[in-house]
């Protein structure tokens, strides 16, 4: 039932805030990494704080530079702060793996940037995952590969992220390219306020023959399962180049690659205020260039378009106890804004209802009608999550009742509070 209180929005704010450690707060460890050892660090490796750290705990990642690392069957929330990379590793092909977790288990990812340069490979797989992946302010890079793969998980909700493919030449004239910048694969996933670029399709060359280049990589591509993307960027990589090689060898240019690439198995996919851009043809080598590639590409006509604009709430994350922070709203004028909260996440389609439900249960509360110009910005102090308690997860989502009558769940967040001993 929603809770319709007669409360100024600051005071809505403040009550949130302290309903939200004893809805959250998890009652784990927290585990400080930092690749400079000292006071007040217990790991100099991430993948040793995995390994320390059991369900429920978080781990608290230093500004550093950090080798990759896995996490199987364990639900944990990892939080970078502001510099904190995990980067390339020549040994392993994935930076980050999440697997095999079960219904009961949640996965948070945020702030952690993911690098790989100079060495081929992919900069996070999820795959086998029952229970929900969250990742947030994450940007990512691949090499010759998606940035991020996603393979057989039922709940995976991606916030204000960036992936980006760049095509991987392992010897000059061997080059790996045309990759998505995410690839989803037989899952359930919701992406927001997000950017993924495919990368440069591989040069190709052919003695007396316009052989083509391969064709640029998509933005998203999927393949199987259920897709809803809302106000974010899709971008199509650049089609392959000829290469001329004097005097006989010759090459066209590859075709460039679709925003967004939906595949004939896939049951569905929603889109919502999002762009999509198609990558350029590559260029030809005494041989045609590429054409520009499809906005989308959709063979099993499953896509469909909601008109709209995109919702969303963020907060600010992480915060330390008394910390001062804000809920920024935004939706369309008139907007009647009904916000939750939750201690888990999972993906939850309600009928009629545009978008998914990404937390649940929830506790609402009533936030009112947007004004002109449809945002709202709630100013709150973060509570003291009490003895014994060193953080706390929880996550929001607001539902947006438009003049149509239409109920759009917007952007969600995931906000963290750490015990002020953990002072950034």
């Amino acid at each position: 039932m929603l809770e319709r209180m007669g409360l100024g929005s600051l005071r809505i704010a403040q009550v949130m805030l302290v309903a939200a450690p004893l809805l959250s707060g998890r009652g784990g460890t927290v585990w400080v990494v930092d690749d400079d050892a000292g006071a007040g660090v217990d790991f100099t490796t991430l993948q040793a704080a995995v390994d320390a750290a059991s369900d429920g705990d978080a781990i608290l990642v230093r500004p550093g530079s950090y080798a990759p690392f896995a996490v199987d069957g364990k639900g944990l929330s990892i939080v970078g702060e502001e510099g904190a990379v995990v980067d390339t590793w020549p040994d392993a092909f994935v930076s980050v793996q999440v697997a095999n977790l079960d219904a009961s288990e949640w996965f948070l990812l945020l702030g952690l940037d993911l690098e790989r340069a100079g060495t081929l490979g992919v900069a996070i797989r999820l795959e086998g995952n029952a229970g929900n992946v969250w990742l947030e302010d994450v940007a990512v890079t691949g090499q010759g590969a998606s940035a991020a793969v996603v393979q057989e998980c039922a709940s995976v909700v991606i916030v204000r992220c960036e992936f980006t493919s760049v095509a991987f030449a392992l010897l000059p004239d061997f080059v790996f390219g045309g990759s998505a910048g995410l690839f989803a694969q037989d899952s359930s996933v919701a992406l927001y306020e997000s950017v993924a670029t495919g990368s440069k399709g591989a040069p190709n060359s052919h003695p007396f023959a316009c052989v083509l280049a391969d064709d640029g990589g998509a933005g998203l591509a999927t393949s199987g399962g259920d897709v809803f993307v809302s106000g974010s960027t899709l971008r199509g990589g650049e089609g392959g180049d000829g290469v001329e090689v004097p005097v006989t060898f010759v090459g066209a240019g590859g075709d460039g690659g679709a925003g967004l690439d939906v595949q004939a198995s896939t049951a569905s996919a929603l889109v919502v205020d999002t762009t999509l851009e198609a990558g350029e043809g590559g260029t030809g080598a005494s041989c045609p260039g590429g054409n520009p590639g499809p906005p989308f590409c959709d063979p099993g006509a499953v896509l469909s378009f909601a008109s709209g604009v995109a919702r969303s709430v963020r907060s600010t994350t992480p915060l330390l106890e008394g910390a001062a922070g804000v809920l920024d709203f935004e939706g369309d004028d008139a907007d009647f804004v009904v916000l939750g909260i939750s201690k888990t996440a999972y993906l939850f389609p309600l009928p009629g209802a545009l978008g998914p439900l990404d937390i649940l249960p929830a506790t609402t509360f009533a936030i009112g009608s947007l004004p002109p110009g449809g945002t709202t910005s709630l100013p709150f102090t973060a509570d003291d999550l009490g003895s014994g308690v060193d953080f706390a997860v929880w996550y929001g989502q607001a539902a947006f009742a438009g003049l149509d009558a239409t109920i759009r769940f917007g952007a969600p967040f995931a906000a963290v509070f750490l015990d002020e001993a953990y002072g950034f």
